[in-house]
C-alpha cells in the first residue's frame, strides 16, 4: 500500500505539531511539510515535483498571512488533484456551506479524535471524501443553504432511470467496478454517467453529487439496503 502524503496549514505551531503527531502513528500515513500560512503553503508546493506533493492537505480556515478560503480558492484551481480537508474549532452550517463552495472534501472540528480522523483521511485518499456525522445530519435536516443547487437542477426528471440508479449506488459508496457488475454495465457506460451526473447536478466532485443527493431527496441512507460509508 502506498503511503498517504499529507500536508498541514495552521497558523498555530501547536496545532500543526498535534495533527503531526497523531498522524505520524497511522500506518501509510506521513506528513510531508508544515505550513504556516496560506502563502507559506503556496511556496512550498510550487517547490515540489508532482510526484511530491501531498495527496491530502489539512487546511485552517483562520489565518493571518492568507487565509484558508483564499488558499483553498487556488488550491482547487491550480492543484485539483489534491484533496482539500477544512480544519476549524466548531461544526456549522456556514462552515459546511463554505466547504461546498470551496470544493473542499471533508471538514473536521481541531478536536477531532484520533480514530475518526483516520477512518476520515482512510476515505477521503481511497473515495475522494468524508462526511462526519454532524455534516451528513446538517446536510440532512437541511440546514445547509443548498439553494444554488436547487437553482441549477430544478426537476430531478432531468436524471433517467439509469443515471438515479448509477447515483443511488455511488451514495453508498461502490466503485466504478462494482456498479458494472451490479447494473450488468460495461464500465466505460457507468464512468459515462458519472460525468452526466456531474454535468446535470452542476458538482465539481462525487463529494457534490453525494450532497445533491441528500439535499433533493434522492438518497436516504435509512432506507438503504446498505449502510454508507460516508458517515
Amino acid at each position: 500500500m502506498k503511503t498517504i502524503r499529507l500536508a498541514i496549514v495552521d497558523d498555530q505551531e501547536l496545532v500543526r505539531k498535534g495533527f503531526k503527531l497523531i498522524i505520524s502513528s497511522f500506518i501509510d500515513m506521513a506528513v510531508a511539510f508544515e505550513a504556516k500560512s496560506g502563502r507559506d503553503l503556496l511556496l512550498k508546493l510550487k517547490a515540489l515535483t508532482p510526484l511530491q506533493l501531498p495527496h491530502i492537505i489539512l487546511l485552517d480556515l483562520s489565518m493571518e498571512d492568507m487565509d484558508g478560503v483564499e488558499t483553498a480558492k487556488i488550491l482547487s484551481k491550480s492543484y485539483p488533484n489534491i484533496h482539500v480537508v477544512i480544519l476549524s474549532m466548531h461544526y456549522s452550517p456556514a462552515i459546511v456551506n463554505l466547504m461546498i463552495s470551496l470544493n473542499a472534501c471533508a471538514y473536521f472540528k481541531k478536536n477531532t479524535n484520533s480514530t475518526e480522523l483516520e477512518k476520515g483521511l482512510r476515505k477521503i485518499a481511497d473515495k475522494g471524501n468524508y462526511f462526519t456525522e454532524e455534516v451528513y445530519e446538517m446536510i440532512r435536516k437541511g440546514t445547509v443553504d443548498h439553494s444554488k443547487a436547487k437553482k441549477q437542477v430544478k426537476n430531478e426528471d432531468l436524471l433517467t432511470e439509469r443515471e438515479r440508479q448509477v447515483l443511488d449506488l455511488i451514495c453508498q459508496e461502490y466503485e466504478t467496478k462494482e456498479i458494472a457488475e451490479m447494473l450488468d454495465l460495461g464500465m466505460r457506460t457507468i464512468e459515462t454517467h458519472r460525468r452526466n451526473l456531474l454535468v446535470k447536478t452542476k458538482a465539481r466532485n462525487m463529494a457534490g453529487i453525494v450532497i445533491y443527493a441528500i439535499s433533493n431527496n434522492l438518497y436516504n441512507p435509512s432506507k438503504s439496503n446498505k449502510i454508507s460509508k460516508l458517515i
